[in-house]
């Protein structure tokens, strides 16, 4: 189940999976989000240190808001999950 933080975070992760051409995905990214964080904190994501968090020091919990933190989880997750379409510029 998710908690109550993680849900209050699905309409943005929705449209912003939509624009990542992830918008099948968004059960398993509020499940990422669940378990890195439960949706609390200024990273829910956890992804100050991944290499898409150009704004923050990618340190732990270096990203300062949350909206940031999940564009950049999403576009890690993409990138994971379909490496060629990220290499060729697909967004």
């Amino acid at each position: 189940n998710l908690s109550s933080s993680v849900e209050y975070y699905r309409p943005y992760v929705s449209k912003i999976a939509k624009l990542e051409g992830m918008e099948d995905y968004v059960d398993l990214i509020l499940a990422v989000m669940q378990v890195e964080s439960g949706g609390t904190g200024s990273d829910p994501m956890q992804a100050s240190e991944g290499p898409f968090n150009k704004k923050y020091p990618q340190i732990p919990n270096g990203i300062k808001d949350p909206h940031y933190s999940i564009r950049c989880g999403i576009k890690g997750r993409r990138s994971r999950m379909h490496p060629m379409k990220v290499a060729s510029g697909w967004h």
